[in-house]
This record gives structure tokens, sequence and C-alpha cells, in this order.
């Protein structure tokens, strides 16, 4: 859908009676036409419709909170819809449609487009300073083969705002539904001045030099992006993820162990041909030190496996226990969290889940490696070859029961 369609649409509608239907209340205070603005709590109306400029389309502008739009913006706040459901409301509200060419009132085959969040990772992708992503790598002791073998990307800051004069409307707005790429908000003046200079119209996210990681469910489709600041900074957090990422049914690097066990099984046996070996960790470098080892990891990304909902971290770990028993094969799940006090509880809490996972399927096995000395598996198998830390892991492996003993016996102790 190309844009200037897009444009014409806008311009058959009266934001005025849009406002109207989306009960904003717009009223007339001399030649001005103000509305309540639905990007903040607005106690009286601070919203000014104003009609198209300079071959533009008409906007709006808070001047409460420098919000700033157009009829899509008003109709996706409101709604609390997305890009498509908002254009579709609007050729109702309006009676223009855009769907059909006016040469011949045939539909026209609509271009295939990525996810927002697909379109993020793809702009990261092709930003990516390969030299600043292999230095990453060498300084936590990572093979900086990893940056071809392991799909990683960096930034220098404002990938996706600098990208946005290149895109469309339809992948602008999908970026912004993500909450990846954000507009800034401007006073009305401000924005008539910048608004001619996109890249500086917007703002990324993940606004400072970092290693993106992208997170991705069971059939490959990315669900969230996460960042891992190369620069320490005071106050902010060393990972950021994308707003609204659902932590509690995700698991980093799922996808790339699924589909080893439907094209490679073997990589998943450890020389076991029965089983297929998991360990299960807290977070991203964790998963990497792992899969450098040929050991097939998954991340929790956080101390605590989530049980709870229709769709869990739990409930994903069932169907991979279900997949693997199609092919009567054991799953094992090896425990590996962080030696800290918040792993060691994250273990006890995730023991008693796998263990009612046991009772349900009667193919899953797991253990607890117990890392000591050492913070994080990163930390713990650093410098290490696939059999040592192999030979390592099974020194210090325990029972699920011998954990929960050992580890309620130091809670009473304290």
């Amino acid at each position: 859908m190309a844009d200037s369609a897009i444009a014409e649409l806008l311009n058959q509608v009266s934001l005025e009676e849009l406002a109207r239907r989306l009960e904003l209340d717009p009223k007339h205070v001399g030649s001005i036409i103000r509305a309540r603005c639905p990007f903040h709590d607005d106690k009286k109306p601070s919203l000014v419709l104003y009609p198209a400029r300079e071959g533009g389309v008409p906007h709006c502008h808070c001047f409460a909170c420098n919000a700033h739009g157009d009829a899509i913006h008003l109709v996706k706040q409101v709604k609390s819809v997305g890009f498509r459901e908002a254009l579709d409301f609007l050729q109702e509200f309006s009676g223009y449609s855009i769907g059909r060419s006016r040469s011949r009132g045939k539909p026209r085959t609509a271009p295939h487009y990525l996810t927002g969040y697909e379109l993020a990772w793809k702009l990261y992708q092709e930003s990516t300073n390969a030299n600043t992503l292999k230095a990453f790598l060498k300084k936590r002791h990572l093979s900086t083969r990893l940056a071809s073998q392991t799909v990683l990307a960096t930034t220098e800051g404002n990938s996706l705002a600098k990208a946005v004069k290149n895109l469309d409307r339809r992948q602008i707005d999908s970026l912004e539904e993500t909450g990846l790429l954000r507009l800034r908000r401007y006073t009305d003046q401000q924005w008539q001045t910048t608004k001619l200079d996109l890249d500086r119209a917007y703002y990324d996210f993940f606004y400072a030099s970092a290693v993106i990681f992208p997170i991705r469910d069971v059939k490959g489709q990315v669900t969230g992006l996460a960042s891992r600041y190369t620069k320490a900074a005071p106050n902010r957090p060393r990972y950021m993820y994308s707003p609204g990422f659902p932590k509690a049914r995700s698991f980093y690097g799922i996808d790339r162990l699924v589909k080893q066990l439907r094209n490679r099984p073997s990589e998943l046996s450890l020389n076991s041909e029965d089983a297929v070996h998991v360990f299960v960790v807290e977070g991203f470098m964790d998963v990497l030190r792992l899969k450098q080892l040929k050991l097939p990891a998954i991340g929790l990304l956080g101390s605590r496996l989530s049980v709870h909902g229709d769709v869990s971290q739990y409930t994903v770990l069932n169907d991979l226990a279900e997949e693997v028993a199609v092919a009567n094969r054991t799953l094992a799940l090896h425990l590996c969290l962080d030696a800290d006090e918040a792993g060691r509880a994250g273990t006890h809490h995730a023991v008693k889940a796998l263990t009612r996972l046991m009772h349900s399927q009667p193919n899953v096995v797991t253990d607890v490696v117990v890392l000591r000395q050492k913070k994080d598996p990163d930390e713990a198998f650093i410098g290490n070859k696939h059999e040592e830390a192999l030979q390592s892991i099974q020194s210090c492996s325990l029972s699920p029961l011998e954990f929960s003993l050992s580890y309620l016996m130091s809670v009473d102790a304290k």
C-alpha cells in the first residue's frame, strides 16, 4: 500500500468528525478546534486539530503532553488497535476505500510485510558493525566464529530512527507498535521544523551502543529483542527488553533447539542415543557459552521458571517432552542456574515444577548442576573444551532430591 494512497485516505477524513466519533469531545474555541487528548489523562481539551498544511495531511498536536499525530495515530490510541485495523476503521468511517485499483476495480496484491519485530531485527542486522561484534565476543572469551554462527547484531544507537527515511508508513507504524521506535514529543513549532528530517522525529528504545539479541518462539518467529549495552552507565540496567516482551513464556535459544531436535537430533544426544539433553540456564551469555562447547542450552531470561498461565515456560517444556516422546526418547533436563542466592532459589522453584513434569511425562529426567566458586555458567566454563565441561558437569551434578535437601538445610541454617 503506497504512502500516497494512505495520504489520500487521510485527506478524506475530517479530524473534527473523527474526534467526535472517538468521543474526544471536540469544541470550537474561536478559529481553533480542541479535543481531549487520548495520549494522556486530559482534564481539559488540550489537543488542537489542524487542517492539512503544505501538501501534508490533517494532523493534531497536544500542547499539554506534546503528542503529535494524524487520524491513524488517534484511532490506534483510542481503539487500541494496530495499523491495519486503524486503516480499516478510517475507510469505513470516511466511506473512502484504498483497497482497490481505480483503473480496473480489482483488489491490489498486498505486498509482504515483515512483522515489526522482524523488521527491527533486519534493520539492526543491516547496520551491524562486524568489528564491534567481534570485539565484544573476544572480550567475553567467546570465539569470534560465533559472530557468524550465532545471530547477533549491534547498534550504535538510533539504528531504527536512521532507517526511517527508507521505510513506508506501514513499516514505520509496525516499528512504533513494537515500542522499539518512538516518536519524539516536540512542541508544535518544533515539530513543523523537524518533521522534514524524519530521523530527528524518531528515536530508538535501544538508544545507546549495544549488542542486540533476537528472541524467537518455537516456530522461529521473532517475538522480541533484547540489548546488552557495551558501555556501563549509572542507573542503566545491563540488559533491556523490547517493551511488553513476554518473558514468562519465552526461552532464549528455543528455536535453535527445536530445529536441532527435528533436523539434527544427534547434536542433542551427547553420545547417548536414547536421550535428548537440554541445559536450562539463566541468560544470553550462558547460552552462548554452552553453544560454543556444543552443549544444547536454552535461557530462562531470569532465575525463575514460569509455571502459570496457558502458555508458560513450563508448558513449553511439556510440549518439548511430548515431541521427544514421539521419537521414543528421553528428555534429560539439566538445571544449571547461577550460584548466587537468586539462582539457588530459582533452582529450588524449578525443581518442584520439573518434579511435577516428570510425574506427568515419564520420559523426562532431570538433575541439578551445582556450580561451585563461580557465579554463572558463562564464567564457570571459560577456557573449557567440550569434554572438560562435561566432566565438570558430571562431577557437580545432584539429583533433584539431593539439591532440595541441601538447599532447605542451608536456608534453615540462616
